[in-house]
């Protein structure tokens, strides 16, 4: 029932009585007797007609129907009518309403808990805030009782129930902001959740995890990343928190993570960028908006290549997100606040570390890009992330980052060590998940020349015609998806640069 689990379970967190999903239309809610569209894609037929086949079976098949199927919640009643579009309906039943499981299928799960109230935490008789302990900053939450923290009564088991709401609706991202609604991010879209934090909540929910290095960047910088990891059953799932200040209060994005590191095959990447993860050394990488799946690549690759070959791996993460297995070889990985200070001085150890491969999270300054291009000079693979829409904004990125009288022979540089750029968007499937669309420009004979010669504006033009020589632009990367089925076409014009030339592409 995974398809259907997480809808139901966004309707229990928001006490909807019914969940509506219909051909051609966002899913809705109705509560209390309105009906209200989340703010979500279109479902595709094919989408709506799986998931009715996996909660009644070859009943489906027929026009109209009310059936019974046991999902993660508990007893659900099925509805469906075809007509010109077909609509599914669903509605978890009460066991206590008279209605029995069917013994064979009776589920081994607790009914899913009651939503907590949405209106704000309590205020409390202030008291001075005190910054956590060393030992409470990698504590997870030890139960639901409520505490005080920097005068505001906060039940921190909310926070857990937060996480995996959305954890279980298959969210992106929970979005976190004092005085507003929770919100997760499903497929690219944000769906409001309910809960509304009060002042000062938001710190006290993060408390447990707040070191107090994290609560110095915070207050200087006005932003910290950190690792949260909170129990469930045996085991603890983690997140990568972006705790930071805006106008509209504290607010934090939360990002779940696996607990083991993802397959190539697993984020259905293509060859050549197992071909990438297997050079000796240079620099590749990978660009992209936030959230669009660059991190989680680059892991892919490292554990590829572990597996591969007995290299000496030491990466550099902030915070650190997938654990790696091991494989042939050794793998050290570095937290950024924890193990090391920055980005740039990481870098600057791990070349007397002896590695063969170097993993950093980002190159997010002019210090860390240059020592990061040293490290490739001097034999070592760099994989890593920027900040970029394109090729040829991130080969720039990174030359514009050493001082300007410099800036020719950085060119040089950054010709002789680059390896290939990897461009990565997120498409919505049409199961449900989500696909890496990857723009692909491998750094050969004619790509270096342009680099060096300040050219780089007319590397758009080396992708269009750069096939036989492993060249994909990004608008034939979103065609082969939707040539494939993965990807709904309309879905494809969202997200492609140029939605004109890929209708030509894919036909019209």
């Amino acid at each position: 029932m995974s398809k259907i689990d997480g809808f139901l379970r966004l309707a229990t967190t928001q006490s909807a009585d019914e969940v509506v999903l219909r051909e051609g239309a966002p899913p809705a809610l109705r509560v209390a007797g309105v009906l209200r569209k989340l703010s979500m894609p279109a479902l595709d037929g094919a989408l709506v007609k799986d998931i009715l086949r996996e909660a009644v079976g070859d009943h489906a098949d027929a026009r109209d129907g009310d059936e019974r199927c046991v999902a993660a919640t508990g007893l659900v009643r099925v509805r469906w009518k075809s007509g010109d579009r077909l609509e599914v309906i669903l509605s978890r039943l009460r066991q206590d309403a008279g209605i029995e499981l069917p013994r064979a299928q009776a589920p081994s799960f607790s009914p899913a808990p009651a939503p907590a109230p949405s209106s704000p935490a309590p205020l409390v008789e202030p008291s001075p805030p005190r910054a956590a302990s060393s030992a409470a900053s990698s504590a997870a939450p030890s139960g639901a009782r409520p505490s005080r923290t920097s005068g505001v009564v906060v039940d921190r088991s909310r926070l857990a129930e937060l996480c995996f709401a959305a954890l279980d609706a298959g969210a992106s991202d929970l979005v976190l902001v004092e005085g507003r609604a929770a919100a997760i991010k499903v497929h690219g879209a944000m769906v409001p959740m309910g809960h509304e934090l009060g002042e000062g909540e938001l710190l006290g929910l993060l408390a447990p995890w707040l070191g107090e290095a994290h609560r110095a960047r915070f207050e200087r910088a006005g932003d910290v990343d950190l690792a949260v990891a909170i129990p469930r059953g045996d085991r603890d799932v983690r997140f990568r928190c972006s705790l930071f200040r805006a106008m509209a209060g504290a607010s934090a994005v939360l990002r779940p993570i696996r607990g083991d590191a993802p397959t190539l095959a697993e984020l259905r990447l293509p060859d050549d960028v197992a071909r990438f993860a297997e050079l000796r050394e240079g620099l590749v990488l990978f660009t992209g908006a936030a959230g669009s799946g660059k991190s989680t690549s680059l892991v892919a690759m490292v554990e590829h290549l572990s597996r591969l070959r007995a290299v000496h791996v030491v990466t550099i993460e902030d915070p650190i997100e997938y654990v790696f297995s091991g494989g042939r070889g050794v793998i050290h990985q570095r937290e950024i606040g924890a193990h090391v200070p920055t980005f740039a001085e990481g870098l600057r150890a791990a070349l007397r570390e002896s590695p063969d491969v170097i993993l950093l999270g980002e190159m997010r300054d002019p210090e860390t890009i240059a020592a990061a291009v040293t490290a490739a000079e001097t034999g070592h693979l760099v994989l890593s992330t920027l900040h970029a829409g394109s090729a040829a904004s991130a080969i720039e990125r990174v030359v514009d980052a050493f001082p300007e009288h410099t800036q020719r022979n950085a060119r040089g540089r950054v010709a002789d060590v680059l390896r290939a750029v990897v461009t990565q968007r997120l498409l919505p499937a049409r199961d449900g998940g989500r696909v890496p669309a990857l723009e692909i420009l491998p750094a050969n004979a004619a790509v270096a020349s342009l680099i060096r010669e300040g050219k780089t504006y007319q590397l758009p033009g080396v992708l269009q015609t750069g096939r036989e020589a492993g060249m994909v632009p990004m608008g034939r990367a979103i065609a082969d998806w939707v040539r494939a089925g993965v990807v709904a076409r309309d879905v494809a014009l969202v997200h492609a640069p140029d939605p004109q030339h890929l209708l030509a592409q894919l036909g019209r």
